[in-house]
């Protein structure tokens, strides 16, 4: 089960899941630092998915908000690290094409880095 994240706008992010389908869902937000975690928790749980069963993560680099592109960004890569799956980005118009083309590796190898302006922050 892959989980999706996608924080580009302020006032709303979106959480996915992806198995055989793809199920995404959109949730309002004042503060997406604070409620983007709790939020994950409530939907894996509505969705009857421990972060165990994740095998990976996907995260969208954008275009977008800039600190929610990095509020999404950290949450993936932490969340990633700690489970020991691995974590990758992709740009909004080619989600479906990512989950269809990514051979989903055994572990965590390296983090995410968002993109600002089609540039890599390094």
């Amino acid at each position: 089960m892959i989980l999706i994240i996608s924080t580009l706008n302020r006032y709303d992010f979106s959480l996915g899941l992806f198995d055989d389908q793809l199920i995404m869902e959109t949730f309002d937000t004042q503060d997406q630092s604070q409620d983007l975690l709790p939020q994950i928790d409530l939907f894996l749980k509505n969705n009857k998915i421990t972060l165990q069963d994740l095998t990976a993560i996907f995260v969208d680099l954008g275009p977008g908000s800039y600190t929610g592109i990095r509020v999404g960004v950290t949450i993936a890569n932490t969340l990633a690290w700690s489970l020991n799956i691995p974590v990758y980005g992709f740009k909004t118009e080619e989600l479906k094409k990512s989950l269809v083309e990514t051979k989903i590796s055994d572990n965590f190898t390296h983090p995410v880095l968002p993109l600002y302006q089609d540039k890599k922050m390094i």
